[in-house]
């Protein structure tokens, strides 16, 4: 009896390393932009075929504009939303007041955790002014405002780096606004890979099953002395 209760222990010491350790990290960055010249942005696809996916995640864009018809635009340094009354450049590869770019995220979630690893935004003059943010939201939450005082941005480059884990679920949809205008350049994700339950039940069977053994041959000769 003693051997078979210390079989199940070394079990479970034995289970738990092989699921952290078979864990593989990548950081995943989907570039919006779309410059001359250049082929597999992911800007480019989102703008051709409204859908792009990449390490396992796949992001189908829908916009709001402020008059219709409106679509998602992606040029040389940035992405935006392109209304019926956009005239310029300019204006098409921004989010202005009232326009929106949403991304709906999907993953297969026995695969892959992810989280934000960034945003990086793109204002008309460099750097963020005073009354002027661009805004975040994932589905129904508060909405995040990124102006040059917010915590975790970096205004001399217009990126946001969340310093605590900013999860994402599949079917999440990603907000992005401004409260007068500002271009969309990246989104760069943290991917965590999930490892496969069948390999690890597979060799903890198979220690077990060793230990045991172990543990008979212990007893029979324990028996025989």
């Amino acid at each position: 009896m003693s051997v078979k209760f210390k079989s199940v222990i070394v079990l479970l010491l034995f289970a738990v390393p092989l699921g952290s350790s078979s864990l593989s990290a990548a950081i995943v960055t989907f570039d919006l932009t779309d410059p001359i010249g250049s082929n597999g942005f992911a800007g480019e696809a989102l703008e051709s075929a409204g859908t792009v996916t990449q390490f396992g995640i796949t992001l189908d864009v829908s916009v709001v504009g402020t008059a219709d018809p409106a679509s998602f635009s992606a040029v040389t340094d940035s992405a935006g939303v392109n209304s019926d009354d956009d005239t310029t450049t300019e204006t098409r590869n921004r989010i202005e007041n009232g326009e929106f770019i949403e991304f709906q995220v999907s993953f297969d979630p026995q695969q892959l955790v992810i989280s934000i690893n960034s945003i990086d935004w793109r204002f008309q003059e460099g750097n963020v002014s005073a009354g002027d943010a661009a805004t975040f939201q994932i589905n129904s939450d508060p909405v995040l405002f990124f102006g040059s005082d917010s915590s975790d941005y970096d205004a001399s480059d217009d990126i946001w780096s969340p310093s605590s884990v900013f999860a994402v679920s599949s079917g999440d949809t990603l907000r992005f606004g401004a409260t007068d205008q500002v271009g969309l350049q990246a989104i760069t994700f943290n991917a965590t890979a999930v490892p496969e339950p069948s390999g690890l039940v597979a060799i903890c069977v198979m220690g077990v099953v060793g230990l045991v053994r172990r543990g008979r041959r212990r007893t029979e000769k324990i028996r025989k002395g």
